[in-house]
């Protein structure tokens, strides 16, 4: 799992992200949420959600007022469906943005946003989206090293 810490700049806006993630860090996970006053009726229903330690699945709960997310990508079945998990819960995360920052969706500011997040993120990102196809010869959710 990677875990980490991003702040957007544009929009004075903190994310905190858990990628590849197994349900073992469940009380991590709600411990983040509750730090950003999710409500208890929303913690417990992302706990539930996690607990069943299902593959390809995620959380993404902002609280707009505080300019704060946390961003979850549970563990994936494979290399593609990591980056359509990931890209599911970036959605949610620009649309909360979006809506909190009165931007409108369908503009330009939505394409900006998510450009910069994935930039901001594109060394963790990498290394869970396959590289020439050597990934689905490794394994299921091995970490790949791209060689340039």
């Amino acid at each position: 799992m990677k875990v980490g810490d991003l702040y957007i700049g544009r929009c004075k806006w903190h994310v905190k992200y858990y990628l590849a993630s197994s349900c073992y860090y469940t009380d991590r996970i709600c411990k983040s949420l509750v730090e950003i006053a999710c409500p208890p009726e929303t913690v417990a229903r992302a706990r539930r959600s996690m607990e069943r330690c299902e593959l390809n699945t995620g959380v993404t709960y902002s609280n707009k007022r505080a300019h704060e997310s946390v961003m979850v990508v549970a563990l994936t079945s494979s290399p593609a469906q990591f980056l359509n998990s990931f890209e599911h819960e970036l959605r949610h995360l620009t649309d909360h943005i979006l809506d909190a920052m009165q931007y409108p969706i369908g503009g330009e500011e939505v394409a900006y946003l998510t450009g910069d997040i994935n930039s901001f993120l594109w060394d963790v990102l990498h290394e869970f989206i396959c590289c020439k196809g050597k990934c689905h010869e490794r394994g299921r959710n091995e970490i790949c090293k791209c060689t340039h």
